[in-house]
């Protein structure tokens, strides 16, 4: 009998083998430990997530992280926390279910750290999807848009202070693990297993540089800057609140200096609340409970067909009639990555080559879009080039190991993983 994965598009593939050769999804109908696998719901390099249904019929969420991307002793301390931000039952943070480890099989040299979490299908992207729909359709205006969205920001702000406070910092509260139950409720998701693989542009902190954040404080300050950018988005580019005071305080929680910034998140929730309250009629005339969307409206408006954030319009540069710049290229690029149109995203980047060709970056991000084309001998290429002007970046040396993976060529991969793991014990 033919066996297929589960990756996008699936493929066939040999039904005595659990993971795809070519992609690295699991095989469909494979059943890990009590979990009958259902769907492939997202795959990054190192990380791959699952919706699949536990002895009972329950929907959950199945994390695999890669044992060559992420150290035992990350996952570890992401493991430890997740069990310590349970015991909090904080409404406004999603908890783990439980955790464990999965070796594919007996003769395989990597093995797969494994989260599980409750299944909620709608996360923040899905939910401005439909509100994107309903606001073309003038069913919702500015003031209701604001009076829904303000308050599922302000409940995702409480949540990282509340860790903050506890010293506990999450290291990507951006909108995907931000999910709403459609009744009005945000929950921040991923608390511990966030920080294991670094945020995308343009939710990656400047001061992270090649690397992590340096200390504890650091990091919760970093946590305001991506949060304060997702305001931003929201309330500036969606809602379309142009108040310069309400930029400007906006700007300083995403200021590149991190000791410009609000003190702490809480600072910054309530300047925000203030700058609302005096620019905002408080009274909407209408109720979140009225306009919330059930989940399967939420869902039905996929965000890839519907939405894209972008960084906020506030730091876009005015067009120019002048050629672009390779940086202008690279952010267009970016920009079609996130939509997933990546051969036109290689395209940008390939013109950017053109003006800066020893540019890392730009042969990096070269090497992410022909990965998710699942085009690995060219991401291969393009890793190789980036490595030849920045040798010692460990994520490049990651990334090149997860193509030769996907090729089958675990020997070559593991050599990449070994690399990486050396540069990190070096740092």
């Amino acid at each position: 009998m033919q066996a297929t994965c589960l990756g996008n598009p699936p493929h066939p593939m040999d039904p005595t083998e659990v993971l795809c050769r070519q992609c690295g999804a699991l095989r469909a109908g494979f059943a890990l430990g009590s979990y009958q696998v259902q769907s492939l719901l997202g795959m990054r390099p190192g990380c791959q997530a699952y919706a699949a249904k536990d002895q009972t019929g329950r929907t959950v969420v199945l994390k695999l992280f890669s044992s060559h991307r992420v150290p035992l002793h990350s996952w570890s301390v992401a493991e430890n926390i997740a069990w310590q931000i349970r015991k909090w039952q904080h409404p406004a943070i999603h908890p783990i279910l439980n955790s464990t480890q999965w070796t594919p099989d007996r003769s395989a040299s990597i093995f797969y750290y494994v989260s599980i979490h409750d299944y909620v299908p709608g996360n923040l992207l899905h939910l401005l999807a439909f509100y994107a729909r309903q606001q073309k359709q003038q069913f919702v205006n500015q003031q209701m848009l604001v009076s829904m969205l303000f308050p599922l920001l302000h409940q995702i702000g409480q949540a990282l202070s509340f860790a903050h406070e506890q010293g506990v910092w999450h290291g990507a509260p951006m909108p995907t693990n931000i999910l709403t139950d459609g009744k009005g409720q945000g929950k921040l998701a991923d608390f511990g297993f966030a920080r294991l693989i670094p945020p995308t542009s343009p939710y990656l902190p400047p001061e992270w540089g090649q690397g992590g954040p340096r200390s504890a404080e650091e990091a919760i300050l970093s946590d305001q800057y991506i949060f304060a950018l997702l305001c931003a988005q929201v309330l500036v580019d969606f809602c379309k609140l142009h108040d310069p005071m309400l930029r400007m305080m906006l700007q300083k929680g995403f200021h590149r200096q991190p000791e410009q910034r609000y003190p702490t998140v809480q600072h910054f929730l309530q300047e925000l609340d203030g700058q609302l309250r005096r620019g905002t009629p408080s009274q909407s005339g209408v109720s979140f409970s009225q306009m919330s969307p059930s989940m399967s409206q939420i869902w039905q408006w996929s965000p890839s067909r519907s939405l894209s954030l972008d960084t906020p319009s506030m730091e876009r540069k005015a067009p120019q009639a002048a050629s672009p710049t390779h940086r202008e290229l690279m952010i267009e690029g970016n920009k079609l990555y996130r939509q997933g149109r990546f051969e036109e995203a290689i395209k940008r980047y390939q013109q950017a080559l053109k003006l800066d060709p020893r540019n890392a970056t730009l042969w990096t991000s070269i090497g992410d879009a022909s990965f998710a084309l699942e085009l690995y001998a060219e991401a291969i290429h393009a890793y190789d080039q980036a490595l030849m002007y920045a040798p010692r970046d460990r994520d490049i040396w990651m990334n090149k190991g997860a193509a030769l993976e996907a090729m089958g060529r675990k020997s070559d991969a593991n050599k990449c993983y070994q690399q990486a793991q050396l540069l990190e014990e070096n740092e």
